[in-house]
């Protein structure tokens, strides 16, 4: 249900509400540079919420809102992707934080009564959900109205129209990790929006349009300050057996390097081990060499 709810929210008419997705043009020989900037990377999560895959927009978001925090629509979809996570906390600190800087995001009014909902806090969620139902803001769609009036009265069936009950106030929301994807139990194949296809497991597609794979079930792949996916690579790599999960880690370079036991250089680059029983060694020049 709750998933229902957030993809239902995505298309309210705010300015930030992404914009109408067109087919890529005919390949003409030169090939374009991705649109990295802040409202492309949005636009791209919100595609991903919609196309219900929370994780990928969640690690978008986590990065912009590294970059910018101060954008509330930014607060507002990771919000919707928590809460399709099943994260409800993370999705009512970042709703209450985002309506804190606008609070004309009526929508996220609804977002944040789910959230509390579903963290069994009947009477804000009633208050917020009324705070939706009632609005005269035309990003309200009738059809979550009623819906936001029927869950108020079935969380509170008294309408309170006085002061809110006390709001408990949620952590201050952060950059949170994307929540890790299901391991693949199958290999599979994604295109990304270059139009080329990558195949193995768990494959994100960055918001560089780039889709990449990890080449073990159990791999991980996680997504660089420049949009683009990194994934682990241990295939044939002699693994032993009872070690670590491997991991993708960011350094202080914005580059993600994957796999296992990661170490980070003085240059603030990661370098992992491909094996779980593999230890990095320090070099003299501050980097690390891994086998």
């Amino acid at each position: 249900m709750l998933t229902m709810v957030v993809l239902a929210l995505l298309s309210n008419g705010d300015e930030w509400a992404p914009m109408p997705v067109t087919p890529p043009a005919a390949a003409t020989g030169a090939v374009k540079a991705p649109d990295l900037s802040p409202r492309a990377r949005y636009e791209t999560a919100t595609r991903y919420l919609a196309g219900g895959k929370p994780s990928d927009a969640s690690a978008i978001l986590d990065l912009l809102i590294a970059e910018l925090p101060r954008v509330p629509e930014y607060f507002a979809a990771r919000a919707q992707a928590q809460l399709a996570l099943r994260a409800p906390l993370f999705a009512a600190a970042d709703a209450q934080y985002a309506l804190t800087i606008k609070p004309e995001l009526v929508s996220t009014r609804f977002t944040l009564a789910a959230a509390e909902e579903a963290l069994g806090h009947a009477a804000n969620a009633a208050y917020h959900y009324r705070l939706y139902a009632d609005s005269t803001s035309t990003d309200v769609r009738d059809d979550l109205r009623a819906e936001a009036r029927a869950r108020a009265n079935r969380l509170a069936p008294q309408h309170v129209v006085a002061a809110p009950p006390p709001a408990p106030t949620y952590a201050a929301p952060l950059p949170l990790p994307a929540a890790p994807p299901q391991q693949a139990r199958a290999p599979e194949c994604r295109m990304g929006s270059n139009g080329r296809q990558a195949c193995g497991f768990n494959c994100r597609m960055g918001s560089d349009g780039v889709t990449a794979c990890a080449d073990t079930p159990d791999g991980v792949c996680a997504m660089g300050s420049n949009g683009r996916i990194t994934c682990s690579q241990l295939r044939g790599a002699g693994e032993a057996t009872g070690g670590p999960p491997p991991e993708c880690r960011m350094g202080s370079d914005g580059q993600q390097v994957c796999g296992y036991n990661c170490r980070m250089g003085s240059n603030g680059h990661f370098y992992c081990a491909s094996r779980s029983d593999g230890q990095c060694a320090f070099n003299s020049n501050g980097t690390f060499t891994c086998p």
